[in-house]
């Protein structure tokens, strides 16, 4: 009988259960991989979760930036390996990279990166003057794995190229599946007679944030002109300064800020449409993914979907030039007349649903 791999995650700046797309992603990589393999994750959670023998998450890092730092810590980590002797290594990110890097050099163990994004591009995006101090770090953390492995094709194709990384010690892999179709039966869809259109993300993300102020002063005042039938559109996150906004404004213009919504899922099967304005930032739009998995048709911008195999999506997916607000509208009021309900095409499916990757991680 085969040796079932132990594999240590290690996910500092993610939070269990997830609260954010990054913490999305890290949860179902750990879920997948748990199928196969017996999985540690090493995370930042307050919660007891079920134990069980393929998956075990750990509260090891501390919610405050010292922990990339903090000696105990690192040591709590060598320990760890000593006991558990993992045979891979997967680091979330790789502000992390140093401690994790050594430790599995010292215990010869496999030692990968999963990417959610370059942070370097990124930060640039964002117009941060220090972004640039990140190239080196990210050159050498990325040079040094057995393995770098990208959520996005566009990711892997610009790190081999910004990062000099040679091609066959890369990798992509797809956010996986975590909601998947089914019943559009929700408790979120009580009105039959209107339209509910959604937005959701962590609002403490500044480029989540932007987005929440576009669709508000910028989408939403035009919505009306375009859509006689009546419609709401319902936001979904924690973070956003909803009293920067007259309660009287946001109920003119039909909009909900809801906070924290518990069961996603069930927030996303009710809607007939998701809007994502998200013009900034960088690596893949999860919640794009999520949404199209459920069901629901997205209307995105041009930047908010780079990085995303768009010819998967079908017309599930219809994508706005950044700052055409007029487009957004139009596309809305096209898609809830006509294509809002047209099923999910197999081909998105058979994408994310692709193990391969998966598979080349647990023969190192």
């Amino acid at each position: 009988m085969a040796v079932r791999k132990r594999i240590v995650v290690l996910a500092p700046s993610s939070a269990y259960p997830p609260t954010d797309g990054g913490s999305q992603v890290t949860a179902d990589i750990c879920n997948r991989l748990a199928k196969y393999a017996t999985v540690k994750l090493l995370t930042n959670t307050q919660l007891n979760h079920p134990q069980n023998n393929n998956l075990n998450i750990v509260n090891f890092f501390s919610a405050t930036r010292s922990k990339y730092v903090n000696l105990n810590t690192i040591f709590c980590l060598y320990k760890l390996f000593k006991t558990f002797r993992p045979h891979c290594c997967i680091l979330i990110q790789p502000f992390y990279f140093f401690p994790a890097y050594v430790i599995s050099k010292l215990f010869r163990t496999k030692f990968v990166i999963y990417s959610l994004n370059l942070e370097f591009n990124r930060f640039s995006s964002l117009g941060r003057l220090w972004a640039g101090m990140l190239y080196p770090y990210e050159f050498l953390a990325y040079r040094s794995t057995q393995l770098t492995v990208f959520i996005s094709e566009k990711e892997q194709l610009s790190a081999i190229n910004l990062f000099r990384l040679p091609e066959e010690r890369t990798a992509y892999l797809p956010h996986g599946i975590v909601f998947p179709s089914g019943s559009h039966n929700s408790a979120w869809a009580n009105n039959p007679h209107q339209y509910r259109i959604i937005f959701f993300g962590n609002l403490n993300y500044l480029p989540n944030r932007l987005a929440v102020e576009l669709l508000v002063q910028e989408i939403a005042p035009r919505l009306g002109q375009y859509i006689s039938t009546p419609y709401r559109i319902d936001i979904a996150g924690s973070g956003f300064e909803v009293d920067k906004y007259q309660h009287q404004t946001l109920n003119k213009l039909n909009i909900s800020f809801l906070g924290f919504v518990d069961d996603l899922r069930e927030f996303i099967i009710g809607a007939d449409l998701m809007l994502n304005p998200v013009q900034s930032g960088g690596g893949i739009q999860t919640k794009i993914i999520d949404t199209v998995a459920c069901g629901v048709t997205v209307v995105a911008s041009r930047t908010g979907s780079l990085g995303l195999p768009v010819s998967v999506f079908g017309k599930k997916l219809c994508i706005v030039n950044d700052n055409d607000w007029v487009g957004y509208c139009e596309s809305t009021r096209d898609i809830l007349r006509h294509t809002s309900r047209i099923p999910t095409p197999k081909q998105f499916f058979d994408h994310y649903n692709d193990e391969k990757v998966l598979e080349q991680l647990l023969e190192m």
